[in-house]
């Protein structure tokens, strides 16, 4: 009886041990970001041409970061134009950060630095930067986001940038007369993503981090390309740009060395961690900094019209999990202490 009382009061103590070591570090992190430097444009002209056959008219740019904490959001938005509030002619041309409610630590404006997993803490924020852009200080284009998010214990949170922490480009230019031309556009960018979970007790986890980048020009002559930077550099036309290549003599990738449309997620274990080109442990491997990667189309063809070329780049940060809570294995240790009672008193009967 004695061996049987000791056994009942081991499992009761180990269930409370679970609750304590849950609550004490329970966290699951996601965190992505992407920054691009050296975005330029480059028109190459083919054939007759005139003073003014080829005009840029304007641009657009934004810079929004939106952030989720256990129903709490807050959301940062910049943007500026040729036609509405002109962008600014030295860096930041533009910034904006969310840091949702309750968060802590908080990110600052053009901090785009990641925190961490295993901080103990809960935040959720956001940051989305153009820091220099071609059209608006002649310099080579650099935009820089964010999203990141950490749960300790029981929560939810969202460091979302489909709606928010994300940078667009918008580029209007018109061809004229009998003029053709070919356009040239390369940039470098920098991916990366982690994800980890260090909750003893784990009930549940969801955790994913993505990143995604894409160029679109479109015309008023049916003109239409689309192109999503896959880290893959085939020279096959149908396969670099599978969306579309219309009425443009040829659309080819001359650089593609990293995969900018990618995510990642956590499998429901304790302990298990995710990630791209970050150097940090994922699934069990180092998972190396891939640093700056170069990327760039040429695109021939480009006959008389009215162009938008839009360069969007978005970065997303989403962390759940269920512990189980303290009260929960406090009923349960007192269930077990109740059967260790009642089958005593059944004994002594």
């Amino acid at each position: 009886m004695k061996l049987k009382q000791t056994t009942l009061a081991a499992a009761i103590a180990t269930v409370l041990a679970i609750g304590a070591s849950g609550q004490a570090s329970a966290d699951v992190y996601a965190g992505s970001r992407l920054e691009v430097k050296d975005f330029v444009l480059q028109f190459v002209p083919t054939g007759p041409i005139n003073p003014g056959d080829i005009v840029v008219n304007g641009y657009s740019f934004t810079a929004n970061s939106n952030a989720n904490l256990n129903g709490g959001n807050t959301t940062g938005n910049a943007d500026c134009s040729t036609i509405g509030t002109p962008c600014g002619s030295v860096a930041p041309v533009l910034t904006s950060v969310a840091n949702a409610p309750g968060s802590s630590p908080l990110r600052t404006a053009g901090d785009f630095t990641f925190f961490g997993p295993s901080t103990g803490l809960t935040y959720s924020n956001a940051g989305a930067q153009i820091y220099q852009a071609e059209l608006a200080t002649a310099t080579p284009t650099i935009t820089s986001q964010i999203s990141e998010v950490e749960i300790a214990r029981n929560g939810k949170g969202d460091s979302n940038t489909n709606v928010g922490s994300q940078t667009t480009l918008v580029f209007t230019f018109t061809i004229t007369g009998t003029t053709t031309a070919n356009m040239n556009l390369s940039f470098m960018a920098d991916p990366d993503m982690f994800l980890k979970v260090n909750t003893p007790g784990l009930v549940s986890v969801l955790g994913t981090a993505s990143i995604s980048s894409s160029l679109e020009l479109t015309g008023d002559n049916g003109v239409g390309l689309t192109w999503a930077p896959n880290g893959i550099t085939s020279g096959i036309q149908a396969f670099d740009f599978p969306s579309s290549c219309t009425n443009l003599t040829s659309c080819t990738e001359t650089a593609d060395t990293a995969n900018l449309n990618l995510t990642k997620s956590l499998p429901n274990v304790n302990g298990s961690s995710n990630g791209y080109s970050d150097n940090r442990t994922s699934g069990g491997t180092l998972s190396p900094d891939l640093g700056w990667q170069t990327f760039g189309i040429s695109i021939v063809g480009l006959t008389a019209g009215n162009y938008t070329l839009a360069l969007t780049s978005t970065t997303t940060a989403r962390a759940e999990q269920a512990v189980p809570e303290p009260g929960i294995l406090a009923l349960l240790g007192i269930g077990l202490l109740g059967l260790g009672t009642m089958n005593r008193r059944r004994r002594n009967a």
